[in-house]
């Protein structure tokens, strides 16, 4: 059976979880807030940097005090942005963790004893480590994704507005970026994979030890299968 393949940003987490569509708002205002500080500092960074080389009148901080004064009001933005977006991704990202296991602990309630005993390995799986993996992709990932969704066409049209033919030499290297992401995302995803099933099988089969531990000790065996388990441990 062949997955169904999602987008960098899946639509289900956002529609079960009333905290991530707020932050996923929040972070797209900051996200925003933040691009434009970034092409304020570029452009001041530049400006200053030309006139003092091209123009020897205007080599003293005096001459530039208008251009040095936007160029602190964009640091001090970017920085206050940049702040606040991790102050509410570490919340949030706690937020939907929980929201998305209670929903989890609801739906896990509604299956059969007997359906449910034959998936326990991957529901506690899912309900203590796969859970907790969203908090990385919250407060990392999607800032990240939201900048470079921002930043990137921001950045590429000030400088088509500035020089067309540095535009025109970004715009030919720039996907040779995406592409090595790909190749990175690719053989993360099969090490996730392979880690996860690993994860799964060693859940299990302590569920399975602990769940007969009366019976291996009574048949004198409760020391077998350590063997089994360090194995997947290290695994």
């Amino acid at each position: 059976m062949t997955r169904r393949r999602r987008g960098p940003v899946d639509p289900r987490l956002w529609t079960r979880s009333a905290a991530g569509r707020r932050y996923l708002v929040a972070s797209t205002a900051l996200s925003l807030v933040t691009t434009v500080c970034v092409v304020v500092i570029a452009i001041a960074v530049g400006t200053i940097l030309a006139g003092v080389v091209t123009d020897p009148l205007h080599r003293t901080p005096g001459a530039w005090t208008v251009e040095l004064s936007i160029l602190g009001v964009a640091v001090v933005g970017r920085v206050l942005a940049t702040l606040l977006r991790a102050r509410i991704a570490h919340r949030s990202a706690t937020r939907v963790v929980q929201d998305l296991t209670a929903e989890a602990l609801d739906a896990a309630a509604r299956i059969p004893e007997r359906r449910l005993a034959d998936r326990r390995a991957e529901w506690t799986t899912v309900l203590t480590r796969g859970l907790d993996g969203l908090r990385p992709y919250l407060i990392d990932y999607v800032p990240s994704l939201l900048l470079a969704a921002t930043v990137t066409p921001a950045a590429l049209a000030v400088v088509a507005w500035f020089d067309p033919l540095s535009a025109v030499v970004v715009a030919v290297t720039l996907p040779t970026i995406p592409v090595f992401m790909i190749l990175i995302g690719r053989l993360t995803e099969g090490r996730s994979r392979r880690t996860l099933d690993a994860t799964a099988a060693l859940a299990g089969r302590q569920l399975d030890l602990l769940a007969g531990v009366p019976t291996l000790r009574a048949l004198g065996r409760e020391r077998g299968p350590e063997a089994r388990v360090a194995e997947l441990g290290d695994r």
